[in-house]
C-alpha cells in the first residue's frame, strides 16, 4: 500500500458523537465481530479491548484475565466525542504502521436523535426519536421488542403475517 492511498467510508448511528465514542472505544468488545479475518491470530483471540487517552493500546486480548494479547495499535489522538487516530499494526502484513482516523460528527437535522442509550439506561432501553418518511426497511428484531410511539402522521408495521396502522 502506497503512503498517499486512503480510504473514506461513513457510518451513520442513532447516537450523539460523544455516545458514539464511548461505545466504538468502550464497548469495542462487544460489536468487534470475531473471525479469522478480523484477528491477527483467531486460535488465541478472546476478545478485543482500547486503553483511553493518547498512548493507549488497541490489544486484541489473548488473557481474559489479565486482558493482555497482540497490540494492534496505539492511540495517537484522543478527541472523545470528535476523533480518534491509532496508528494500526495486522502481525506483519502490508496494514503495518497505518494509519487510521475516525471521525464523530452529528448527523444533519432530520436524522434519528438519541434521547437515552442502553449505556444509560444498563441496557435495558435505548430511545430514538425519528422524523421519517417512508420509515426503515423491513427488519426483524430476534432480542429485543421495538415500538413506536406515533406524534403526527401514521405508521404502518409489519409483525410477521399482521399488519398494523397506527396513527398518533
Amino acid at each position: 500500500m502506497s503512503s498517499s492511498a486512503v480510504v473514506t467510508a461513513t457510518v451513520e448511528v442513532a447516537l450523539d458523537p460523544l455516545t458514539a465514542f464511548e461505545v466504538f472505544t468502550g464497548e469495542i468488545g462487544q460489536w468487534w465481530r470475531p473471525g479469522p479475518i478480523n484477528w491477527n491470530d483467531p486460535g488465541r483471540a478472546v476478545g478485543i479491548r482500547i486503553e483511553p487517552g493518547v498512548g493507549g493500546r488497541w490489544i486484541e486480548v489473548y488473557d481474559a484475565a489479565t486482558g493482555e494479547g497482540f497490540e494492534c495499535g496505539r492511540i495517537r489522538v484522543w478527541e472523545p466525542g470528535a476523533r480518534l487516530v491509532v496508528s494500526y499494526r495486522d502481525a506483519g502484513r502490508d496494514l503495518d504502521d497505518t494509519e487510521v482516523e475516525i471521525r464523530f460528527a452529528r448527523v444533519p437535522a432530520g436524522g434519528p436523535s438519541l434521547k437515552a442509550a442502553r449505556t444509560s439506561t444498563g441496557g435495558s432501553l435505548t430511545l430514538i426519536e425519528s422524523h421519517t418518511t417512508g420509515g426503515a426497511p423491513m427488519h426483524v428484531h430476534g432480542g429485543e421488542d421495538e415500538c413506536f410511539y406515533v406524534v403526527e402522521g401514521t405508521i404502518v408495521v409489519h409483525c410477521g403475517d399482521d399488519v398494523f396502522e397506527a396513527g398518533p
